[in-house]
């Protein structure tokens, strides 16, 4: 059993380990000297810990390695930073896959005065010797979940199932001394070995504790899916998930479907990672909440009704208002086609309650991204639905050097993210 439990923890602390530096990222700069206060006016925001978001044009370093995530890295002259047989890379572009990441390190120095620093500390010299090693921790690093009771559970659901497991594979190993009464048949011989090796492998407890093993195993994955599924970290939905408890208590303890574990987009859709690193909100593609009504679209074949873009803005609040809210968004439906979206951070607590009334669908899972498009209504006829050719054609000028698109603002679930 000792060596099951100690497998169990050896393979926890690897997975542990692999995820950490799944979000850690380097950057090794081959310069021999590097003036301190140039490098990073130049790359790097006020405080130092994030790279800016507009960088120099241009090939600014030739003499520069790609950025690594921990594979081997390809042999350098660390003396002179020369390597002909190597490509030259942009310094720019490399440093562009950075902004959202934390500058936590700088490696940098020659041979015995070689070191590693915290950043904030290694700002303060006037030069630095390289080659110079970057460290930048990744914008999706873990931390402990809030839930801690759930995850204790799971921690010791999937610690019954190792031992389940580890007492289903023993046998004999409790067994002192068999002492075997004369005249027994061989049946019943058989029996009684069969009864003194029942702890581990013979039936019945042996049988029991391998189905143990599979209910456990599964119940402690059930554990973690709640984990991923709630916490804020994972849905970054936290605010949302509050305000849909408060607006919407009893249904909430009767959830089924909360959130959309994966999504095939591969853009980062937690809004406080963009303003962490005071970085531009990214744009990407989603259905968005629309009313279809008559008369069908121009463009079609007559049989499509046109789809209005909604606004969850527009709010409205008074008695009876509420009711009426609710009433009138529940005939939103989710757009037949995508279009170009923009992330936004969401309102404030009290028109939070209000942007999300008659959006708790249960065919949904909990609306936790805030986003805004200029699109009005979708039109067959149009050749593009991204987001700055909408723009630009919904603006309108209310004076003669000034542009105004009005942006509509929707909260929608995570199953609206189109791959």
């Amino acid at each position: 059993a000792g060596y099951y439990l100690l497998a169990l923890v050896v393979l926890t602390i690897v997975v542990l380990l692999q995820l950490l530096a799944r979000y850690s990222k380097q950057l090794v700069i081959k310069n021999k000297n590097i003036d301190v206060e140039q490098f990073k006016e130049t790359y790097f925001a006020t405080s130092g810990e994030f790279v800016k978001q507009s960088l120099p044009d241009g090939d600014q370093s030739a003499e520069q390695e790609p950025p690594t995530t921990g594979e081997s890295q390809h042999p350098v002259d660390t003396t002179t930073g020369e390597d002909d047989d190597e490509p030259k890379h942009d310094l720019r572009k490399d440093l562009e896959e950075m902004q959202l990441c934390s500058l936590k390190h700088i490696t940098h120095g020659k041979g015995g005065a070689r070191k590693k620093e915290a950043a904030q500390k290694a700002w303060e010299k006037k030069q630095w010797d390289g080659p110079v090693k970057l460290h930048f921790a990744g914008y999706g690093l873990m931390s402990p979940p809030k839930n801690w009771h759930r995850m204790s559970a799971a921690f010791f659901t999937f610690l019954g199932a190792a031992a389940l497991f580890s007492a289903s594979n023993l046998c004999w190993e409790c067994v002192h001394t068999i002492i075997i009464k004369k005249g027994l048949t061989v049946v019943e011989l058989s029996q009684v070995l069969d009864l003194a090796g029942a702890c581990g492998r013979r039936a019945p407890l042996g049988t029991i504790s391998a189905v143990a093993t599979i209910v456990t195993f599964a119940s402690g994955v059930l554990q973690v899916l709640f984990v991923l599924l709630t916490d804020d970290q994972f849905q970054f939905g936290g605010p949302v998930r509050d305000a849909c408890a408060k607006l919407y208590r009893k249904k909430m303890l009767k959830r089924q479907l909360w959130a959309q574990l994966w999504s095939t987009n591969k853009t980062i859709l937690d809004y406080s990672v963009y303003e962490t690193a005071d970085a531009l909100m990214p744009k990407f593609w989603c259905h968005v909440w629309v009313l279809k009504k008559g008369p069908p679209a121009q463009g079609n074949d007559g049989t499509e009704e046109l789809e209005i873009v909604q606004d969850v803005a527009n709010n409205m609040f008074g008695k009876g208002k509420a009711e009426k809210l609710e009433a009138d968004r529940n005939k939103w439906v989710k757009s037949t086609i995508p279009t170009e979206v923009r992330l936004k951070p969401p309102p404030p607590d009290r028109r939070l309650k209000s942007h999300l009334r008659g959006l708790f669908r249960d065919e949904y899972g909990l609306p936790v991204l805030c986003i805004e498009t200029a699109l009005q209504h979708f039109d067959p006829a149009a050749e593009k639905h991204d987001f700055d050719s909408v723009t630009a054609s919904s603006a309108t000028t209310t004076s003669l050097h000034d542009k105004r698109t009005k942006l509509n603002t929707q909260l929608v679930p995570m199953q609206f993210v189109a791959g």
